[in-house]
Parts: structure tokens; C-alpha cells; sequence
């Protein structure tokens, strides 16, 4: 229970907020920063002429290729929020989360397709980090974010062996989670 003279508990809990803040915006922002690269470096768009599709290679303007980043991260955060969204209600099943295993697979494949797809697995990657890190679970930047905004609103500081038990059973959630996914990737892979 002991704060450390200009240490992260010594700060006020605005300051603390912002500082677990900066590491899953930080993902973010790179994601989006690897979107855009991405987008410099082109798309291939289907093209059909006289009944034969084709592939073409767009590549925007510099300042043209910022708001199609953002559109992107965009999209792609709907779609890891609907997931989600999913995994809570039950409509997404568990077999659909990919481990750490399943990760370094996409981005090995990613990379044997050429830059483009390397930078898109690269920033989706970034992205989901960047969100499931900003998760209410306890042990995540998020969980303990929502504990100073409880403090906050209590205007008083959560007892010490409270706060010790919502990170224990965060970290246990996160490990069951970890086991599953690294089950689900094992099982694409035939291991299993």
C-alpha cells in the first residue's frame, strides 16, 4: 500500500487514467499509422472489362490515403466491437478466437504475400491489442481504468485487498482465455 515519491500511485488518479490511456491509444494510433502506409503502398481493387475480372493497383494521394486510413480502423473496430459483442451474448463462438499461435501463423503468411498484406495483418493486430486492452477486466489497462473512474465517482480509494481480488480474477479470466485460445489455434493446425 506504499506510493513511491513521483511514482504512478503518488499521481491523482486523472493523471493515472491518462497514463493507462496511452498505451492501448498508442496501438490504436499505430494501427492507423500502418493503414495508411498500407494505403500508400496500394490497393488491389477487382476490375471487370468485357466480362473478365481483373486486379488493378490503387494507390491514393498522401493526404488523400489519412481519411481512408481512419475509415478502415473504423470498420475494422465495428467489427472486433461486434465480435465482441458476440463473444458476450453467446452468438460468436469461443472456436473463433485466435491465440497467440494463430497470430504469428497470420503474420508469417501475411509476410510471405508481400508488404501489403504484412502491413494489413500488422495493423489489425495493432488494433485488436490497442481495444481488448481497454477491456473492463481487471488486470487490463481498461479494467483498472474503470477502477479510478470508480474511486472518482466514490471519491474514495477502493481497500487495497479488494483491488488485489478483481486483479486475481481478472488474471485468472485472461489465463482461462489464453488456454482457449492457444487450444482453438493448436486445433486449426491439426496438433490437436
Amino acid at each position: 500500500g506504499e506510493t513511491t515519491s513521483n511514482g504512478f500511485d503518488s499521481k491523482a488518479r486523472w493523471q493515472r487514467f491518462l497514463i493507462l490511456l496511452a498505451g492501448p491509444a498508442m496501438n490504436i494510433v499505430f494501427a492507423l499509422l500502418l493503414a495508411i502506409i498500407g494505403l500508400w503502398v496500394g490497393v488491389e481493387l477487382p476490375v471487370t472489362k468485357d466480362g473478365i475480372t481483373s486486379t488493378v493497383l490503387y494507390r491514393p494521394e498522401p493526404l488523400a490515403a489519412i481519411p481512408l486510413g481512419l475509415q478502415v480502423i473504423a470498420v475494422n473496430t465495428a467489427d472486433i466491437l461486434s465480435t465482441l459483442g458476440g463473444l458476450v451474448t453467446g452468438q460468436v463462438s469461443m472456436t473463433h478466437l485466435i491465440g497467440p499461435v494463430g497470430l504469428a501463423q497470420i503474420a508469417g503468411e501475411s509476410s510471405a504475400l508481400g508488404s501489403r498484406a504484412l502491413l494489413a495483418a500488422m495493423a489489425f493486430i495493432s488494433l485488436n491489442l490497442g481495444i481488448c486492452n481497454l477491456l473492463p477486466i481487471p488486470i487490463l489497462d481498461g479494467g483498472h481504468m474503470l477502477m479510478l473512474a470508480v474511486e472518482g465517482a466514490l471519491r474514495r480509494t477502493i481497500p487495497l485487498g479488494a483491488k488485489r481480488t478483481l486483479i486475481g480474477a481478472g488474471a485468472a479470466a485472461m489465463l482461462v482465455l489464453l488456454a482457449a485460445t492457444v487450444f482453438n489455434d493448436l486445433g486449426r493446425l491439426g496438433i490437436l
